[in-house]
C-alpha cells in the first residue's frame, strides 16, 4: 500500500508542475474472475463508472494517467461444492496507468485523427465482498467463513486493500478540437484469491459457529463437507473494468489566446 501511495503521489507532483492534457469520464461495466467465475468474460457484468487526467509527453505517443474508478462484481457458484455460495463486491481503484499510442495523438489534430492504443500500471484498490442473508447483504471481510483466526485456520482475515496490474487496449477518436471518444476494455490481476471471499476448504460449522460466530457459519456455505476442496487458492482473482471514455482536452494558454484573442 506504502508503495502505490508513494508512486501515485509522485505522479500527481508530476502533473502540479506540467499542463495536464486532458479530463475525461468513463462510464461502462464491470465482471471478475475466480472460484465462483472461473472462465466467463462478461458473465453477470454490473457497472463501473470513473474518471481520469492524462498527460502526453512531446512525441504524443507516450501518456501518463491517473486513473480513479469505481464498480460492482458479482457471481454465484456453479460446482458440486460451490453451487450455493455466491457475492458481490464494490471494487474502489486508484493509480497510476501509462498509455502507448500506436500513431503520435492529441485531441484536435488534424494530421492523425484517432488511433488505437495499449495501456498497463498497477493501482491500488479496495473490495468490499458480501453474501445475502434474509434479504441483508453483510460484508464477508471479518467473518472468516474459511475459519481465519481460528483453530481450523490460523490464517488471518485476508485484507479488503490490495494490489493490482491492470492491462488492456482501446481506440480514441477525435469528435472534434476540444473532445474525443475512447472505447476501452481493460482486466486487472490481482494478488488475492479472496475477492469472492472463496479459496480454501470447508471447515467444521459447528466448531467454526463456537470461536467466528453464527455468522460466520450461515455463510461459509458448509455442511457435513469438512476438508472438501471450497476454492483453489493456487489461482488468483482477476477483474475487469471496460466502457466509454469522454475526453476533454485543457488548451494551453497559447492556443487559448490564438483561439479566442485577448480582451
Amino acid at each position: 500500500m506504502r508503495f502505490i501511495v508513494t508512486i501515485y503521489i509522485l505522479f500527481l507532483s508530476a502533473f502540479s508542475v506540467a499542463q495536464v492534457d486532458e479530463f475525461a469520464v468513463m462510464g461502462g461495466g464491470a465482471y471478475y474472475l475466480g472460484d465462483l467465475n472461473p472462465y466467463k468474460h462478461f458473465n453477470n457484468y454490473r457497472y463501473s463508472f470513473g474518471g481520469l487526467y492524462r498527460y502526453s509527453f512531446k512525441n504524443k505517443q507516450v501518456v501518463l494517467r491517473a486513473n480513479l474508478m469505481y464498480g460492482k462484481v458479482e457471481a454465484s457458484g456453479s460446482g458440486n461444492a460451490i453451487s450455493n455460495l455466491s457475492f458481490r463486491s464494490t471494487i474502489l481503484e486508484i493509480g497510476p496507468i501509462l498509455e502507448i499510442n500506436y500513431m503520435p495523438y492529441e485531441i484536435g489534430s488534424k494530421k492523425t485523427k484517432g488511433t488505437p492504443y495499449l495501456f498497463f500500471g498497477i493501482t491500488y484498490f479496495k473490495m468490499n465482498p458480501q453474501s445475502k442473508r434474509n434479504g441483508d447483504w453483510v460484508s464477508l471481510q471479518t467473518l472468516g467463513t474459511e475459519g481465519q483466526g481460528s483453530s481450523q485456520n490460523p490464517n488471518k482475515n485476508y485484507k479488503s486493500a490490495q494490489i493490482s496490474l491492470p492491462v488492456g487496449l482501446g481506440v480514441k477518436v477525435n469528435l472534434n478540437k476540444r473532445f474525443a471518444l475512447n472505447l476501452e476494455y481493460g482486466i486487472r490481476k490481482t494478488f488475492t484469491d479472496y475477492l469472492d471471499d472463496v479459496s480454501g476448504t470447508y471447515v467444521d460449522l459447528n466448531q467454526l459457529e463456537i470461536e467466528n460466530g453464527k455468522l460466520a457459519a450461515e455463510l461459509s456455505g458448509g455442511n457435513d463437507i469438512v476438508g472438501l476442496q471450497r476454492g483453489n487458492s493456487k489461482f488468483k482473482d482477476w477483474y475487469s473494468f471496460y466502457g466509454l471514455i469522454l475526453s476533454f482536452r485543457i488548451l494551453p494558454e497559447s492556443e487559448c489566446r490564438t483561439n479566442f484573442g485577448r480582451r
